[in-house]
């Protein structure tokens, strides 16, 4: 069954992606300069909308969340948060048509030769959908871990954006 959005109706959650068309390099940002004066990076929003019409739980890191997300190209590359006081696995509990936001910067090499160009123009961001029990006395860290490595795990994908 599709909905009226040619999307499968089974998806609990949507992901949309945001990326201003800015280029922020060595010379313009102080994070690209102090850690990846290699690359080319932009702003990107990533919002998570739980679409179902129950609570959708999913594990989720609290600074290194990107550790959860991956591109559909490894020409891009997810720049997480530097500056950061507590990094904890928590449990995100989203209700239907809630959101969850997070920001980030989406990387790109600065030398052209190193990058394929038709890879940047439909970049996608996907989330490693990762349950923990909580309950357990088996640490949730080594549980999302373990979870990360299986093959057989689902991963949400987001709209496409262009940053060649």
């Amino acid at each position: 069954i599709l909905s009226c959005n040619g999307k499968n109706s089974s998806e609990k959650i949507k992901l949309t992606l945001n990326v201003e068309k800015i280029e922020l390099t060595a010379k313009n940002n102080e994070l690209i300069r102090d850690y990846r004066p290699d690359k080319i990076g932009f702003k990107t929003k990533l919002i998570i909308t739980n679409v179902s019409n129950g609570v959708f739980n999913f594990d989720m890191w609290t600074c290194s969340f990107h550790q959860f997300l991956t591109t559909n190209t490894l020409n891009a590359k997810i720049f997480g948060p530097v500056r950061c006081d507590q990094n904890v696995i928590s449990e995100i509990k989203l209700k239907p048509n809630e959101k969850i936001e997070y920001d980030f910067m989406i990387l790109k090499d600065n030398d052209k030769n190193l990058t394929n160009t038709e890879d940047l123009e439909n970049v996608k961001i996907g989330l490693t959908e990762i349950h923990t029990d909580w309950n357990l006395e088996k640490s949730v860290i080594d549980q999302a871990d373990e979870q990360k490595k299986k093959n057989k795990k689902k991963i949400y994908w987001s709209n496409s954006v262009d940053i060649k």
